[in-house]
């Protein structure tokens, strides 16, 4: 498998073979992505690898949860070299911070990083490895500069399952069978939730139509990715809104029925103090 290594520098001042535009550029912050390799130029990249490219950087930004939108500004000559700076200048600021955090996630190997940036750093490793290596760059006032450093690609972090069971409440808006699968639809004061079923709970689900039912939902999720966990209806019951009155008097049948006494006098004296 080829291995790209990540280079990043903060050189003080710009090349004499950049573009025109590097005079006006090297005022702003900006984060320069170059693929580093033996006679690589802007030429020798394909129109496939410089999208996925564009594309990587603009996730790998996003996921510092900045503000700024990213805008390739200049291509350089004499190396496969793109910079990018904030779309709006009056976002510079938080771009050269989200430029410093980029330099963290591949400085850490994407250890500590959002499962968003990491994979956006593995990206522009692969599209580096088919000419040479990935360097990444601050460049210009604004942007906290640092030492020059060679990285391997993001650790191949291993993911951990994890499952948890809840209550819903809401509505069953919806049932459908896609092949021998099964989905069942339940809207919630959160939104509208889609989960895989049984076919004995999708038929109990269809009876229940339009009505509102209390749905026992497992959730499976895994650590290494953010991506939405798969929901799964283990049980489904009619269930009738209630009003707060309603639910505290069940509550407190519940507390009594399992033998427990609630001195309501004095759990107040002791929450708001004896004004008496």
């Amino acid at each position: 498998m080829d291995v790209a290594f990540v280079v990043l520098d903060a050189p003080s001042s710009p090349r004499d073979t950049d573009c025109a535009m590097t005079t006006e550029n090297s005022k702003r912050p900006t984060l320069v992505v170059t693929i580093e390799g033996h006679g690589v130029s802007p030429g020798e990249v394909s129109a496939r690898d410089l999208a996925e490219l564009l594309q990587a950087t603009h996730q790998l930004i996003g996921a510092t949860a900045t503000k700024a939108v990213p805008s390739l500004v200049e291509v350089r000559v004499g190396s496969a070299a793109y910079v990018f700076a904030a779309t709006e200048a009056h976002d510079d600021e938080a771009f050269a911070s989200a430029a410093s955090a980029v330099f963290d996630y591949a400085s850490a190997r994407g250890d500590g990083a959002p499962p968003e940036a990491r994979r956006a750093l593995l990206r522009l490793h692969k599209v580096a490895a088919a000419h040479g290596a990935l360097a990444l760059r601050i460049d210009a006032d604004g942007a906290r500069r640092r030492e020059q450093r060679v990285i391997a690609p993001p650790l191949d972090l291993v993911g951990v399952h994890l499952r948890a069971t809840t209550t819903l409440h809401g509505a069953i808006v919806g049932v459908e069978q896609m092949r021998d699968a099964w989905r069942v639809k339940l809207k919630t004061d959160a939104g509208k939730l889609e989960m895989s079923a049984s076919r004995h709970l999708a038929i109990q689900a269809g009876r229940l139509l339009g009505h509102d039912a209390r749905a026992t939902v497992r959730s499976l999720w895994e650590t290494r990715t953010d991506a939405e966990a798969e929901l799964e209806l283990i049980d489904l019951e009619e269930w009738s809104r209630s009003s707060l009155v309603d639910a505290m008097r069940e509550v407190r049948r519940e507390i009594e029925d399992a033998g427990i006494h609630i001195d309501g006098a004095a759990l107040e004296r002791e929450m708001f103090g004896d004004e008496s």
